[in-house]
């Protein structure tokens, strides 16, 4: 059986998504995959940032190793699947986390835990 993996909790706080950030990237580090930090650090802002303004719940980041790329996961309590935003403004400041996600991770979705309520927002950054 694997070890568990690294996680992270953090509260329903603006801090929350740089903090996120920053422990991402050490794992990379730890992991030696410092090269996928950048943009799996962005998308971990993004995700939490999510959880964050649209959950209000206390969340969890996990990080796994996924062949030559990680799996980030992004636990919160809302029941609510993430949904797409179709159109923003040019000057709305929020509304572009999954564009970033098509853009930058190989693959990324969400699920339901079986034993949990709490949705689960996933990215797989591409190496």
């Amino acid at each position: 059986m694997a070890p568990p993996a690294p996680h992270l909790s953090l509260s329903a706080e603006a801090l929350s998504a740089r903090t996120a950030q920053r422990w991402v990237t050490q794992q990379l580090r730890a992991l030696d995959v410092p090269d996928l930090d950048g943009d799996v650090a962005l998308l971990t802002s993004e995700v939490v940032t999510n959880a964050v303004l649209h959950a209000g719940t206390p969340l969890q980041v996990s990080l796994h190793r996924d062949g030559d790329g990680v799996r980030v996961e992004v636990e919160d309590g809302s029941p609510v699947p993430p949904s797409r935003r179709l159109a923003h403004s040019r000057t709305a400041t929020t509304g572009r986390g999954s564009r970033l996600l098509d853009q930058l991770a190989s693959r990324w979705g969400w699920d339901t835990p079986c034993s949990l309520p709490k949705p689960s927002s996933v990215t797989n950054p591409s190496p």
